[in-house]
């Protein structure tokens, strides 16, 4: 994620994207950076009532450099990870009265 904010710092440079890294910068050191290419997919767990669940998010931006308001647009999409947490994810959501 960390890698994200500082590709688009390095694509158009924003005072609010700095100051997330600014933030959060120290939680990852240069080795957790890793490659510079993009990462398809994020991993992400949650503990819950339920127990862990276990999520992946892709990110999909969308836009050319001639479009600036397209350019900023990127819309994140979390899947569960495996069936455990599919079923843990229905349960809390039926239990907020979200599904």
């Amino acid at each position: 994620m960390l890698l994200r904010v500082r590709r688009a710092i390095s694509h158009a440079p924003s005072p609010t994207l700095e100051a997330i890294l600014d933030e959060f910068g120290h939680l990852a050191t240069e080795a957790h950076f890793g490659s510079s290419q993009p990462q398809l997919l994020l991993p992400l767990e949650l503990a819950s009532p339920q127990g862990c669940i276990r999520l992946f998010s892709t990110i999909t931006t969308f836009g050319s450099p001639r479009d600036a308001t397209l350019e900023e647009l990127a819309i994140e999409t979390f899947y569960p990870a495996d069936s455990e947490s599919k079923l843990r994810l229905a349960g809390y959501l039926s239990s907020a009265g979200l599904s």
